[in-house]
């Protein structure tokens, strides 16, 4: 390659690089972001198909299902080391978390997500595959 060539590829590649913005770590790349859709709880809230009273116990319901089913979910698997003789998964946030102890807001929610599933069962309503 000559020198001339090396000068205009380096002058491309410093333009290319000029022309990037730069983004914060962990943000969208613009790809993402064209493809992302609004939730659609919000969507509803917003044509005025929902109240906010209806949109708050539905984001109970989601919450409920996402501590009732995390169990039984298929997670990423992460290295489990060890330190000072103690095992530390990093996937459960820890040495002395065994991720058996729930927080009394997910036993709330729980507990109102079954009275939930309970009454649409009782007026025949489907729940999906919980039910």
């Amino acid at each position: 390659m000559t020198s001339h060539a090396r000068s205009r590829l380096a002058r491309s590649r410093r333009a290319r690089r000029k022309a990037r913005p730069l983004r914060p770590e962990g943000a969208p790349t613009p790809q993402t972001v064209a493809r992302l859709r609004p939730d659609p709880l919000w969507t509803l809230l917003q044509r005025g198909r929902l109240t906010q009273e209806q949109i708050d116990a539905a984001h109970d319901i989601r919450a409920a299902f996402e501590i009732i089913t995390a169990p039984v979910r298929i997670r990423t698997m992460r290295a489990v080391s060890t330190v000072d003789g103690a095992a530390f998964d990093l996937t459960r946030g820890g040495r002395g978390r065994s991720g058996n102890s729930e927080s009394d807001r997910a036993i709330l929610l729980q507990q109102r997500f079954n009275t939930w599933v309970a009454v649409m069962k009782s007026t025949e309503v489907p729940v999906g595959p919980i039910g």
